[in-house]
């Protein structure tokens, strides 16, 4: 759980500034709308799938289990030529 408190700090300011870069600054309000309102979706979806789990797995199988998932990911996107070779095109170099 350490390693997730770590990492999640690092992704989401790494997925904020990569949005911040690429959209327009007049669609900042419309995108991270959209953005905030998937991530208040999803959380009811966890609870329907992770609640039921959870009476027939140990609460602390789950998070570890879903800490090796979410530590796999990005291992697997840095090896993915189409994320890796990702490059924001600043506005200022515009």
């Amino acid at each position: 759980m350490g390693l997730m408190g770590i990492a999640m700090p690092m992704f989401n300011t790494t997925a904020i500034v990569i949005l911040q870069e690429t959209v327009e600054s007049d669609m900042h309000g419309r995108i991270f709308a959209i953005v905030s309102m998937i991530a208040s979706g999803i959380m009811p979806l966890s609870m329907v799938v992770f609640g039921p789990l959870a009476d027939f797995m140990k609460i602390e199988t789950i998070i570890i289990i879903t800490n090796v998932v979410f530590l796999i990911v990005p291992i697997v996107m840095m090896f993915d030529k189409k994320f890796r070779g990702y490059k924001v095109v600043s506005k200022l170099e515009n």
